[in-house]
């Protein structure tokens, strides 16, 4: 038997689930995760309650220097927004609850995302 790639799951149309790509992502850009995660704490213990993971993406692009290596065409794609708010929330105790996310409309992945 032949084994695949780890990253390489397919959905039923046989292309890649949003969280496949989104974990191929964060393998191959672990800096992403550490700048997210410095600037979601640092809003936190200024003393937001709630904010949104969008913002945060949209100021590492507004920072212009985000690096990526993304097999698309966007660097950070506005699919793993979401994805990075659950993984965010379950992997920083003190961000828990500090995203806002709707209920997965994709079936999770075992070892994936919640």
């Amino acid at each position: 038997m032949e084994q695949g790639n780890l990253f390489d799951f397919k959905n039923k149309t046989g292309k890649p689930t949003i969280e496949d790509r989104f974990l191929s992502f964060d393998a191959a850009n672990p800096h992403i995760f550490s700048r997210l995660k410095i600037i979601a704490l640092n809003l936190r213990r200024s003393g937001r309650k709630k904010y949104g993971v969008k913002a945060l993406f949209e100021r590492l692009r507004w920072d212009g220097d985000v690096m990526t290596d993304a097999e698309d065409e966007y660097k950070l794609s506005n699919d793993f927004t979401a994805l990075y708010a659950r993984k965010l929330m379950r992997e920083v105790p003190e961000l828990r609850g500090f995203f806002s996310v709707r209920p997965r409309r994709e079936p999770r992945r075992s070892s994936g995302t919640r």
